[in-house]
């Protein structure tokens, strides 16, 4: 329920009542890790539950036997970063390290990119990954075997993922935020995991390590946009074992857009599930939407429209 809405006083809007104005609900699911969900769909029942996307994402092998206490995970800090490209490179970048040998030095100096695999799971929206250390790095003075111990990472289909490393301590969550078309806000949480062998040192050794990678994919990602650009990048094949995870992606999210682009046409005009319909708007006594001929207008959009050419320098 709104709380202050200065000046809008029973003398000056007699009508007005804060009462009905209220923010719209949103479905959230916490796993058993302590992983909030966020499911902006606008019925209220949502569309498809956490459990049919997801199944036993919060049960993986390598989260219940990591040795991490989730409840005494640590927020750390967030840095963000703003990339030249489509929100989708970055996922199909993510999904694979066959880059990683060419473009990830520090990456190919410490793991065993031959071993390095994914593992999409069967009939659900996210995609395991696992690696492993080379030998020569546990013989080394500069990696010890802590920093592989119960390391692995997961996509959570379409925007997210996150790579616990129980052996450093650390956690980066990592999320792709479309801006546009072609451009992309990343987003990167860190956490401190308080494991055994946790050590400040360790944990700011993995931040600049993963602060690294993060800026080698931008140029990859930045790269493959200004080809998608010019028209002239084409469609190659990927490879069965090493791009696994490239296709696993685009498998979950081409039905995924199919699907939705033939309802609009069933349709008529755009559709878009996070915006309230009159109803949704009626059952929370706010009046915030007026049918149009194609669905539900927008109190700014049927204000402009009544405004003529009023508006017309208006930069939205």
């Amino acid at each position: 329920m709104l709380t202050k809405a200065p000046r809008f006083t029973p003398e000056s809007v007699p009508s007005f009542s804060p009462s009905s104005i209220r923010l719209f609900p949103i479905h959230v699911h916490v796993d058993r890790n302590g992983f909030v969900y966020v499911n902006l769909d606008a019925g209220v029942v949502p569309e498809i539950s956490w459990e049919q996307q997801y199944g036993s994402l919060d049960q993986q092998d390598v989260l219940k036997d990591s040795g991490v206490d989730w409840d005494a995970v640590e927020y750390d800090f967030t840095w963000t970063k703003e990339g030249a490209f489509n929100w989708k490179l970055m996922q199909d970048n993510y999904n694979e390290c066959y880059h990683c040998l060419t473009a990830h030095p520090d990456v190919a100096r410490t793991t065993a990119l031959d071993t390095y695999y994914v593992n999409p799971a069967p009939s659900h929206n996210y995609i395991s990954h696992f690696s492993e250390p080379k030998a020569s790095v546990l013989e080394s003075s500069a990696f010890d075997s802590t920093r592989f111990a119960g390391r692995s990472a997961t996509h959570v289909f379409p925007v997210s993922h996150f790579s616990p490393n129980p052996g450093t301590g650390f956690m980066h969550m990592m999320r792709s935020i479309p801006t546009s078309p072609t451009t992309t806000r990343q987003e990167y949480d860190v956490y401190k995991l308080n494991t055994p062998n946790a050590t400040p040192e360790a944990h700011e050794r993995m931040t600049k390590f993963y602060r690294k990678v993060v800026d080698e994919d931008f140029a990859l990602c930045e790269n493959v946009q200004k080809n998608l650009n010019r028209g002239i990048f084409g469609r190659g094949p990927l490879h069965p074992f090493h791009e696994e995870g490239v296709f696993a992606f685009q498998k979950m999210l081409l039905p995924v857009l199919a699907d939705h682009v033939q309802k609009e046409k069933l349709a008529g005009h755009e559709i878009w599930p996070a915006r309230p319909s009159n109803q949704t708007y009626a059952e929370n006594g706010a009046a915030g939407t007026i049918n149009g001929e194609n669905g539900t207008s927008s109190i700014c959009e049927v204000l402009i429209a009544c405004n003529g050419d009023k508006n017309k320098d208006l930069q939205w």
